[in-house]
């Protein structure tokens, strides 16, 4: 579920997930607290971490894709299954998206499942 119902001006609900630039859109859409760094392609700190916010949305994106295009099904069935365990939307995408190299991209699973 999106956050916001506008983001920079633009009302969410209008926009065609199915595009890729309709889908980065919203994507960064509930990323709010990445706004100002995703317009100034700036790094920020995260977890004392340097995070590349361009390329924490591309990830998402990624497997959004993977979700809408139902390719492999699988991905659909792990959401399903981690969802069941607890984790919130936002730390699936990344254990879809980085796999068991989530936590040395700054994801902390136990994190996961307290949010």
């Amino acid at each position: 579920m999106l956050r916001a119902y506008a983001y920079q001006g633009l009302d969410l609900e209008l926009l065609d997930p199915g595009t890729e630039e309709e889908l980065t859109f919203l994507l960064e859409a509930q990323h709010l607290e990445l706004e100002e760094a995703l317009e100034r392609h700036d790094e920020v700190t995260v977890r004392g971490q340097p995070m590349n916010p361009r390329l924490h949305v591309t990830l998402h994106v990624l497997v959004a894709n993977q979700l809408l295009a139902d390719d492999p099904p699988e991905t659909w069935q792990t959401v399903q299954r981690l969802a069941g365990l607890g984790y919130d939307w936002h730390n699936i995408m990344h254990d879809l998206g980085c796999g068991r190299r989530g936590r040395a991209l700054g994801h902390d699973r136990a994190a996961a499942v307290r949010s």
